[in-house]
Parts: structure tokens; C-alpha cells; sequence
């Protein structure tokens, strides 16, 4: 069932996939625990540059520590990972029956899995690179809407 293009539909089902999945992760994420880890990540390397021997033994700590911070940001996100797989398998089978007899042309031409440049692909190609494309998008956007906030307070 097509509403308005083939192009404009799967644009817009990626954009909602990726702003549910976006919102999903910026409600549950826990940001102190990721500020410690970018601190820690980055006492890291500046230890890393220097070669005494107690900043040696100052990474290998700041590393285990950094390897226990990862596991617990792992334990956070594995349900919402779970959750979106979820999501995600059960709305794509209606998208591949709706969309798979069309062929979507790029705006430019892209190498693609057999390394040759394309200038159209299937539905799931498409799917892929405007999602990957909102994905960065709403990435610049956190951070400008982080920055902002840090510059209010």
C-alpha cells in the first residue's frame, strides 16, 4: 500500500523507526554514567602518552575501570536493544511486502555491497541510507540540544 511515493513513504517509516528508537534511548540513557565513561576514556589516553611507569600502571587501572563502566552501559541498553529488534522485526515484513517491486533511484551515485557505484537500489538499500542518514542527523541534533542545555545552566 503505497500513500503518497515509494520514495517519500520509506523516508518517512525510517524517519519514525529512528526518532521512536532515538527518543527510546535518550529517555532511558543514563547520562552521568556516560559522562564518567568519556572522562574515564579520556584520562586514558592521557596516561597513554606518557611512559613512566606509574602512568603505566594508572592505564592499566583506568582500564579495568573503563571495561567495568562499558558492562554496565551494556546492561542499560540490552533491553532497549532487545525492545527495538522487537520493533523493528515485526515492522519490517509489511514494509518488504508494500515496497519490494519498486526500484529506488539515489541522488547520487553510492558504492554499495559489490564495491560498484549504484544510482538506484532496492527498498532496503534505501531504507538503510535514509535511516542512517536521519540517525546522523539526530545525533547532531542531541549534541547541539546537550550544548545548549550545558550553556542555560
Amino acid at each position: 500500500m503505497v500513500w503518497i511515493n515509494p520514495g517519500v513513504d520509506v523516508a518517512v517509516i525510517a524517519f519514525c523507526v529512528v526518532a521512536f528508537f532515538n527518543m527510546i534511548r535518550w529517555k532511558t540513557e543514563d547520562r552521568a554514567l556516560m559522562k564518567t565513561l568519556k572522562e574515564k576514556n579520556k584520562r586514558v589516553r592521557e596516561l597513554m602518552k606518557r611512559t613512566d611507569k606509574h602512568s603505566k600502571k594508572e592505564v592499566e587501572k583506568a582500564n579495568r575501570e573503563l571495561i567495568e563502566l562499558n558492562m554496565r552501559v551494556m546492561k542499560k541498553t540490552m533491553p532497549i536493544t532487545l525492545v527495538s529488534l522487537a520493533v523493528f522485526m515485526a515492522v519490517f515484513p509489511f514494509i518488504r511486502a508494500a515496497y519490494e517491486p519498486f526500484v529506488f533511484p539515489l541522488p547520487f551515485p553510492v558504492p554499495w555491497i559489490d564495491m560498484q557505484f549504484h544510482t538506484q537500489t532496492n527498498w532496503l538499500g534505501y531504507y538503510f541510507l535514509v535511516s542512517l542518514t536521519f540517525s546522523a542527523a539526530a545525533g547532531v541534533i542531541k549534541k547541539l540540544v546537550l550544548r545548549a542545555g550545558k550553556k542555560g545552566d
